[in-house]
């Protein structure tokens, strides 16, 4: 990326994939904010299955990522830049059908909801992360009816959906129950929210089984 991030903002990131066919190259391009930083047409295409585990996991020292997560999803086709956009407009916004989905909203307990097509990929939370609600320090309340100087220009102001996941960098890690096999040999789109403490570690943010 080009883009030089920042610890503790929030980041919109997708990457989208091309297959290029068995044993071809593929195209692969990465956005941030909805803006695309880069491409890389040397990727080939997976010959194998893939189960994506959604957020933040480890097998080393040093590697596990600190920070927040919101919104990761999984696509069976590339969105394309405007979509891409659309996505990176708002946490949790409705687009498509997505074969993945963990909103990770749900801001109690030790289970994350697959929301999407495919498989039966829950998530549990393990070795500790916690849920921070309100992480954008909005003081108003669902309940409110009247807000002095408050303008909303475009989009929408969601009060009830402020839950996020934290994890330490140390062990916390989110893992599925199950896979979603979308990669073997097809067009794909991978999106999340994160807010990092900090950037330049080569902390693993997600991976495969």
């Amino acid at each position: 990326s080009t883009t030089a991030l920042v610890g503790g903002n929030w980041y919109h990131i997708a990457i989208t994939y091309v297959d290029g066919g068995a044993g071809a190259s593929g195209t692969a391009k990465l956005y941030v904010n909805g803006v695309l930083e880069d491409t890389a047409t040397s990727v080939y295409s997976l010959a194998t299955d893939v189960a994506i585990t959604p957020a933040l996991s480890g097998g080393g020292s040093n590697i596990n990522y600190e920070g927040k997560m919101k919104d990761i999803r999984i696509y069976d086709s590339d969105l394309g830049a405007s979509n891409i956009a659309i996505l990176s407009s708002q946490m949790n916004k409705a687009l498509g059908s997505p074969v993945g989905w963990w909103k990770l909203d749900e801001g109690t307990g030790t289970t994350v909801t697959n929301s999407g097509s495919v498989g039966s990929s829950d998530g549990t939370l393990t070795n500790g992360p916690t849920w921070t609600f309100n992480d954008f320090t909005s003081t108003l309340l669902p309940t409110m009816t009247e807000v002095d100087s408050l303008e909303v220009k475009s989009g929408v102001l969601d009060l009830d959906n402020r839950n996020y996941i934290s994890l330490d960098g140390t062990d916390d890690v989110v893992k599925s129950s199950g896979s979603t096999d979308i990669m073997n040999d097809k067009d794909a789109t991978l999106s999340f929210w994160f807010k990092g403490a900090s950037h330049g570690g080569g902390n693993t943010i997600l991976e495969s089984n």
